[in-house]
């Protein structure tokens, strides 16, 4: 990878990975015994954790094909690797918030192509440090974009009620937190 062209997303929009793309041919799977294709994504998952929670999606998308990846699976991994290449010396700062926490709540409506699970994605900031971010997959199928973006607003008021209890014991500061969404007819659905 040391030779390999930088990019400027963690993932593209091409990689369309489904466990239909599964190798079937013994070439293939001779070829992919081969690709350290585990230790890549736990390596690329714990850069995650740490300190690159821009991976997120990426990290959710190829972390579900870890069994039996295909080339198509292992070439994603490669685009990870990539963009890490391209934005090493880059980091994410985030605008001053006054040391509020602050929250970001999105989803994307049948995200997984095998189940066709929606994905919940959020983050929460204090200052400019992310303190919190997920990106999973829904538990159960819905069938709406409202309803999935409902649901990710749920589970993004369970870590934020358990983040403004920690937040309020370390700086004995309680207050209302901000949790954006740009769906409309979720907002409403969620006043009502």
């Amino acid at each position: 990878m040391h030779n390999a062209k930088a990019v400027s997303t963690p993932i593209a929009p091409h990689f369309k990975l489904s466990a239909a793309q599964y190798p079937s041919i013994d070439q293939d799977i001779e070829y992919m015994s081969r690709v350290p294709y585990s230790s890549a994504v736990r390596s690329l998952m714990y850069a995650m954790v740490c300190s690159r929670p821009d991976l997120s999606y990426a990290m959710s998308l190829v972390s579900r094909y870890m069994s039996t990846p295909s080339k198509e699976h292992w070439r994603a991994v490669q685009w990870i690797f990539m963009y890490l290449r391209g934005t090493a010396d880059s980091y994410l700062k985030f605008g001053r918030t006054e040391n509020r926490l602050i929250g970001y709540v999105d989803s994307h409506y049948a995200a997984d192509l095998d189940k066709r699970k929606s994905l919940t994605r959020y983050v929460f900031i204090v200052g400019s440090c992310a303190i919190s971010w997920r990106a999973t997959l829904q538990s159960v199928v819905v069938l709406s974009t409202t309803e999935a973006e409902y649901m990710a607003i749920s589970e993004a008021c369970k870590e934020l009620i358990w983040l403004k209890g920690l937040y309020a014991e370390l700086c004995g500061v309680d207050f209302c937190i901000n949790l954006f969404c740009d769906s409309q007819s979720t907002i409403y659905l969620t006043k009502d």
